[in-house]
């Protein structure tokens, strides 16, 4: 038996990634209360591939703010409008859009934009 340990990262490092849309799910942060997490599977062939990222916002969406922002990128809309009421987010698992991961003030690092693949 060998004597390594093989050592992953726990984030991905800042760049571009295409990654499908496989879902969302209601988290609960200890500071900002209630909220929706993104999910995303990066598929770029490479180290990476195969790694699960996301990003949460707040449980509702506005036209300002960035849960509001995300589903106006992932449904392609361009921008939400209030009479759109409930969206069914299973209709774009599977859908591959464009991630930009920037770092985060903490060091780590964050999904900063999700642009759909098809423009």
């Amino acid at each position: 038996m060998e004597n390594i340990v093989e050592v992953r990262p726990t984030g991905l490092p800042c760049g571009f990634y295409s990654a499908e849309f496989i879902g969302t799910e209601m988290a609960e942060h200890e500071e900002y209360g209630p909220g929706i997490r993104w999910k995303f599977r990066v598929i770029d062939n490479g180290e990476f591939q195969g790694f699960d990222v996301s990003k949460t916002t707040a449980a509702y969406a506005t036209a300002g703010n960035g849960t509001g922002r995300l589903l106006a990128a992932i449904s392609g809309v361009g921008k939400i409008d209030p009479s759109l009421g409930k969206v069914d987010m299973r209709t774009y698992i599977g859908q591959v859009y464009r991630l930009n991961v920037l770092e985060s003030p903490n060091g780590g690092t964050r999904i900063d934009s999700v642009q759909p693949t098809n423009f």
